[in-house]
């Protein structure tokens, strides 16, 4: 990107709404040592740009201002873009020209094109780092949880459900019908489920040696970008 605008400096910096901080996650061209000066005036331009919702352009021989921080690192022009992905805002691209260089109309077209897979590249990282959380707080929990496709296929078990159920690794079990852990007609959750987004009630488990326990189970629907994906159950076991 820099071969091809010939920009001076870039920044990213990453926005995190919760604590209202920022950290930069890549840099080009940028000194190895920033006095707090100039942190604090990127902080200020991402800032403005996050408050903006919008691309902010600044040129420094036009306005005037800040005159101390752009004598310092002979700064001319400045480029922050938003980077948001259905609404969200990830943070901003900051791009910088010195003294004597400036962005072309076409350049600023481009930035933002390349801000846009930024973005949705950042947005995709979260959503993983957001499943992981969730798939970890499944992995520990002491409730027995399974979660099967629409056709009522088991997709996932967490280790509580395979100690209950008496199976010793997930394999022999993924794949098969939830309907084969019940006893009696079962087949009907998953359309309950599907009708009211959940379902719960009493019924008789089956373990992998035929053994029977009670347990209370709760089915919730989970919905996916084109409509129900899968299928989340927790049971409890009843004394």
């Amino acid at each position: 990107m820099q071969d091809v605008i010939g920009f001076d400096m870039g920044d990213i910096q990453i926005y995190n709404p919760d604590t209202e901080m920022l950290f930069s996650y890549a840099q080009i061209g940028n000194p190895p040592e920033e006095t707090s000066e100039v942190k604090d005036w990127k902080s200020k331009i991402v800032a403005e740009a996050i408050y903006r919702k919008e691309t902010f352009f600044f040129d420094y021989t036009e306005k005037g201002t800040d005159a101390q921080t752009r004598l310092a690192n002979n700064f001319q022009e400045v480029l922050a873009i938003t980077l948001k992905t259905k609404g969200e805002i990830h943070g901003a691209l900051i791009i910088y020209t010195r003294t004597g260089r400036s962005f072309s109309k076409e350049d600023r077209t481009l930035l933002e094109g390349i801000s846009e897979a930024i973005a949705g590249g950042i947005g995709k990282i979260k959503a993983e780092e957001e499943w992981r959380l969730k798939a970890n707080a499944l992995e520990i929990a002491s409730s027995p949880i399974y979660m099967t496709n629409m056709g009522g296929k088991l997709t996932y078990i967490n280790p509580a459900f395979l100690e209950l159920w008496g199976y010793d690794r997930e394999g022999v079990v993924l794949g098969r019908p939830y309907t084969e852990l019940w006893k009696g007609e079962t087949e009907n959750v998953v359309i309950m489920a599907c009708a009211k987004g959940s379902w719960e009630g009493d019924l008789i488990a089956l373990r992998k040696d035929g053994s029977k326990f009670n347990a209370r189970l709760s089915t919730s629907l989970i919905m996916g970008k084109t409509g129900p994906s899968q299928l989340v159950a927790v049971a409890e076991p009843e004394n």
